[in-house]
């Protein structure tokens, strides 16, 4: 007898010749278990009465499947490309870079299922208007190979960018900046608190950026999507938004780190179950012409996690000079060096408000709660009302909202008495809830008004009521004219007799 994970699978009788061995083969379809550890148990029972049985653990292998993808050069001499892991393993992949037939770098990269890496390799020897073959070779430990190649002639142009070098300049870091006429020179990029060392800010305690260790983690978190826009002016506001699913088994107390040219800005926590994913968005002010953005995700029982970062190109270059003087067309946001950060703050946070908080209502008639709701990213909310019965509203569950917009909450109540109603909303992309209270007292009915959903019997109540109004407006009209009528006779006697 044969058993999977406590399960009998199979089940044969066999003759076996005295001090002889038999072979057998059972096959067995793992398709389930791809992936997966699973115990297999064998089971022997002789017919003379002996029994033995043995079990080993077996790991199923999963779908192995890599992709190399968008190749290309960029500010003519930094390769960039993609792998992504197509498979159901999280592997660990080995790459190589060839030009021209040559291996210029060899290097290795940890990958978790359905994750991609962008990778970034500088090169300064092409030469202008030479043609080169540039390969990327890439194999998964767990199988699978892949490969991508272009062809590509090396301009004499440049485009202005940041690169990935650092000193220290007094308390700040500088970082290597690329002008389009390919010259470069270093900008003040992050003033440290505690003083700088090595190219980097001498760390805060709970505020320095935390390396990423993927591998043997067993976090399971992996960042589906990762997005910052690009072409939002210095000073405006802007934000960075990823998608984080839940690839483990167990449940994730998580959290998501941003971190804005190298400095901390915040946290979301939030709680992830195996399988869900979550949307987190984190709002900030564009600091410049160009900058860093940067998210660490991982869960408190980890200790060590994943990391997303983008350098990013804002819709206007800022000027500065570096003189410590704020001069005309320098701001704080451009140009920290010179210029003091402004006393107020410029973001604008998501806010819901709800009027009117109290009101009186008649029995059987409407009125209106306004929910006004400000976001100044494109984002969902939800709206629940809770406190009366719910055939006694009327509103939209979902609003999108996208800088300020105004929902309506219709209250028809049924039944007079005091009530508390509670306005709930949630901005789905940020996480954020909100909630407020509406008081309302519901009085008896006006008696001279047909309580709405009468029907039948109220049109004919209404319709004879306004019948009798207009007898009675005919009436007096008929009144004043009679009585016009013989004060003019009299008059006219009284010309005529004279």
């Amino acid at each position: 007898m044969i058993f999977v994970d406590d399960s009998k699978e199979r089940e044969a009788d066999i003759f076996i010749d005295m001090d002889s061995t038999r072979k057998v083969v059972f096959s067995f379809d793992f398709d389930d278990y791809e992936g997966e550890k699973v115990n297999i148990r064998v089971r022997a029972e002789a017919g003379c009465g002996d029994i033995d049985e043995e079990d080993i653990d077996y790991t199923v292998p999963g779908e192995c499947e890599i992709d190399v993808y968008n190749l290309m050069v960029e500010d003519d001499d930094e390769i960039i490309f993609k792998i992504k892991n197509r498979g159901d393993l999280d592997t660990r992949v080995d790459y190589s870079i060839f030009i021209d037939g040559y291996e210029e770098e060899e290097d290795d990269i940890y990958i978790y299922e359905g994750d991609s890496k962008t990778i970034r390799f500088e090169f300064d020897d092409l030469e202008y208007g030479k043609t080169y073959i540039i390969e990327v070779k890439a194999e998964a430990r767990c199988g699978d190979r892949d490969n991508a190649k272009i062809s590509y002639t090396k301009s004499h142009e440049c485009s202005g960018r940041y690169i990935e070098s650092y000193r220290c300049s007094g308390s700040w870091v500088q970082k290597l900046y690329r002008n389009t006429d390919c010259t470069v020179e270093w900008r003040y990029w992050q003033l440290c608190s505690f003083g700088c060392s090595d190219g980097k800010c001498v760390g805060e305690p709970g505020q320095g950026i935390p390396d990423s260790k993927p591998e043997g983690s067993g976090c399971g978190l992996v960042i589906s999507s990762f997005e910052v826009p690009s072409g939002i002016h210095a000073g405006e506001p802007s934000h960075v938004s990823a998608v984080i699913r839940n690839s483990g088994t167990s449940t994730k107390d998580a959290y998501m780190d941003v971190f804005l040219n190298g400095g901390y800005l915040g946290r979301k926590s939030f709680v992830l179950s195996p399988g869900s994913s979550t949307t987190k968005v984190w709002n900030y002010l564009v600091p410049g012409d160009a900058y860093n953005i940067r998210i660490f995700v991982s869960s408190h029982d980890c200790g060590t996690g994943i990391s997303r970062e983008k350098s990013v190109t804002s819709g206007t270059t800022g000027t500065c000079n570096y003189n410590q003087v704020c001069e005309e067309g320098e701001t704080w946001h451009s140009c920290p060096y010179d210029c003091e950060k402004p006393e107020h703050d410029y973001q604008k946070p998501t806010s819901v408000v709800v009027s009117p908080r109290s009101m009186d209502v008649s029995l059987y008639k409407s009125k209106v709660i306004s929910v006004k709701i400000g976001s100044f990213i494109k984002q969902d909310f939800t709206m629940s009302v809770e406190g009366v019965p719910q055939d006694w509203l009327s509103y939209n569950p979902v609003i999108n909202v996208e800088g300020e917009k105004t929902a309506y909450v219709f209250v028809n109540p049924k039944e007079k008495g005091s009530y508390t109603l509670v306005v709930r909303t949630k901005a789905v992309g940020e996480g954020l809830n909100f909630a407020e209270d509406v008081r309302i007292f519901v009085a008896q009915e006006d008696v001279s008004h047909v309580p709405d959903g009468d029907g039948i019997t109220g049109m004919v109540v209404g319709f004879f009521t306004n019948i009798y109004t207009i007898i009675i407006l005919i009436i007096i009209a008929a009144a004043v004219l009679a009585w016009y009528s013989v004060n003019y006779l009299r008059e006219e006697d009284k010309v005529r007799f004279e």
